[in-house]
């Protein structure tokens, strides 16, 4: 912290010294002279003259006329009089001879050789409710040396004095002198309208509308209150009432959006009193608005009370920030150090115009406050950055919290459903011995008592009746070893995953008209035991979907013991499954899905409807044959 404070005031010391040499190269150009007020002569026409009104010859043969030993003499002037100075601008043979005065807030009519050549305000009007800077550059043409300017000034509005010295120059090079003098703040206002795009766009991607208005009212309303500060528009653009109340509301605005910023950063007990400061902040100013409209005595206690609540609403409010960014509240952190910058660069500001007023360089200008401002640009970008990758990191971090879930759903799902196929075939094995151990046996001995019995008789009928019992029989036993065999496979425990499947293909060719092509390797040694069966039930199950649901006339069984994996393809030139039909989440085809996933196998179904049906599993031969070792 107090390495920051160093650097930080080593900045200031620096931004001091730019803007003092700044000012004495102005005040040093050979093309623009100030004339101090000392160099002026002056007498009162309210006071002095009783309030006739004079014509300008009167004015020029005046016996009146005092010189000036010291601006205070002018200061003291009270509000409504009216005021003529005279000067002879320095002998300096410039080309557009002009004299400058920077901030004007009187009425004024300037004369040159008993002829008005310039006029601002009405001297016959009383109104004195606005404070109202003007820029004024008067051109003086065939300035001789010796000739008289006279002034003749009327002072109407808050202040009672003039605050500024006149300068005399070449009108082209005050009005370059101008634009140099402004030139950050053309260069400020350029950031603002950078940042409030770059903020924009981080706010409207992250989808972040209260950030997004209040963040954007903020810096149009900076943008705003810096164009409107800047001497050079002043001077191109005559427009002080407008000014003057584009000054007062966007200043107000942003400290409206200020306190809405501040609202969404600080912890949750302060949001609550902050959202009634800044709602009470917006009452006082549509009152301002309506006030400026009613009469002198309304606006100004609306001024005044405004004025102080602001003053005490933005000291809570910064104290709100302090106190959240002291509990880690990072976001409070960035907003009070772009604040730091505006309430240190304010202070040099009011510093530096009681000490200096505002005489120094060209026209109304704040020095300080639009480095404050640069730097509360920055800390709102800084704010929409960090906001922007902490958004993304949640968003990671929610989207990884999602994926977990997921993959802790699925890792439940295919647990389930391996122990339920597990339970399955166990079940299918219990029923396969059963129907083996039981029924089958006691259908041999009826098998074999039959045929004892035919042995024994010698009556016709009787042996006709036996044989066709015997043939019943057989047939039944048969049924049953095929019930026994889709059940549990023997051929799979006595000779092997190879022979078994040999087996179901050749039991399907006898039972339909389907041509089988197969090819098949040896794979007995491919595959654990543990995974035999769910192999097995795999390419039974799509050999039973071809015989059910393809109208195929052919159909090719391919099995290749890869080297790291074994490739099983089974397809049909039949009909398919449409994609729309029910069939393509049946009980069959999501059974050939949950074994694929207990055997860590790749799976890939093509189910077109058009070239048939294609199903292809990969099953990683490697990987498992040593896990199994490992074990």
């Amino acid at each position: 912290m107090l390495k920051f404070s160093k650097y930080f005031l080593s900045f200031l010391v620096l931004i001091l010294t730019f803007i003092s040499c700044s000012n004495d190269k102005l005040h040093a150009d050979k093309n623009s002279i100030q004339i101090s007020l000392t160099n002026f002569q002056y007498f009162s026409e309210s006071t002095e003259l009783s309030g006739k009104t004079l014509s300008i010859k009167e004015v020029i043969s005046s016996a009146n006329w005092k010189s000036i030993a010291s601006p205070k003499e002018i200061n003291a002037i009270k509000k409504g009089e009216i005021i003529w100075l005279k000067t002879i601008p320095p002998d300096s043979g410039l080309t557009y001879p002009s004299i400058y005065l920077g901030q004007i807030v009187f009425h004024l009519q300037v004369f040159f050789r008993e002829k008005l050549i310039y006029e601002w305000g009405d001297f016959s009007s009383n109104s004195s409710k606005y404070l109202h800077w003007k820029q004024v550059l008067i051109p003086i043409e065939d300035l001789k040396k010796g000739e008289d300017v006279y002034f003749r000034i009327k002072m109407e509005d808050l202040t009672d004095a003039i605050n500024n010295d006149f300068l005399f120059g070449s009108y082209v090079r005050i009005v370059q002198n101008i634009f140099e003098d402004n030139i950050f703040n053309f260069i400020l206002f350029i950031i603002i309208l950078i940042a409030g795009l770059l903020v924009s766009i981080i706010y409207f991607n992250l989808e972040k509308p209260y950030l997004l208005l209040s963040s954007m009212l903020f810096l149009f309303s900076m943008g705003v209150f810096v164009a409107v500060n800047n001497s050079f528009l002043q001077l191109i653009f005559s427009y002080p009432n407008v000014f003057y109340h584009l000054n007062y509301l966007s200043f107000n605005i942003g400290t409206i959006s200020f306190y809405i910023l501040s609202e969404l950063v600080v912890i949750d007990k302060y949001k609550k009193i902050i959202n009634i400061l800044w709602k009470i902040k917006i009452a006082i100013l549509i009152a301002f608005i309506f006030a400026t409209n009613i009469t002198d005595i309304i606006y100004l206690q609306v001024i005044k009370y405004q004025a102080i609540f602001g003053v005490l609403s933005l000291f809570m409010v910064i104290v709100f920030l302090l106190i959240s960014a002291l509990k880690s509240k990072y976001e409070s952190k960035i907003l009070i150090v772009g604040m730091a910058f505006i309430v240190v660069t304010a202070i040099l500001e009011f510093v530096f115009i009681f000490i200096k007023g505002f005489e120094v360089g060209f026209g109304f200008k704040l020095r300080f406050l639009p480095i404050g401002i640069f730097f509360f640009v920055l800390s709102i970008i800084w704010l929409a950055v960090y906001n922007y990758f902490k958004t993304i990191k949640e968003k990671e971090k929610n989207q990884q919290l999602r994926f977990e879930a997921i993959q802790r759903e699925n890792e439940a799902h295919a647990k389930f459903a391996s122990q339920l196929i597990e339970s399955q075939e166990n079940e299918r094995n219990r029923i396969a011995l059963e129907l083996h151990d039981s029924i089958g046996q006691k259908l041999l001995l009826v098998k074999n008592l039959i045929l004892s019995k035919l042995k024994r008789t010698d009556s016709e009928e009787e042996t006709k009746s036996l044989n066709g019992i015997n043939e019943l029989t057989g047939d039944t036993i048969d049924e049953i070893r095929s019930i026994i065999f889709n059940l549990r496979p023997q051929h799979l425990d006595n000779l092997g995953l190879t022979v078994a499947i040999e087996t179901l293909i050749e039991k399907l060719f006898e039972s339909s008209e389907i041509e089988f092509i197969k090819k098949i390797d040896n794979i007995d040694d491919a595959v654990i035991k543990a995974d035999e069966i769910n192999l097995f039930r795999i390419i039974q199950e799509s050999l039973n979907n071809i015989l059910k649901h393809s109208n195929a006339d052919k159909a090719i069984i391919e099995i290749q013991n890869c080297e790291n994996f074994i490739f099983v393809k089974v397809h049909d030139n039949g009909t398919g499954i449409e994609k729309n039909q029910n069939k393509l989440n049946g009980v069959g085809l999501n059974s050939i899905r949950e074994r694929s996933k207990i055997l860590e196998a790749e799976l890939e179904l093509d189910i077109n409807g058009k070239n048939g049906t294609t199903i292809i599993l990969k099953y990683p031969v490697k990987k498992i044959v040593s896990d199994d070792n490992n074990e």
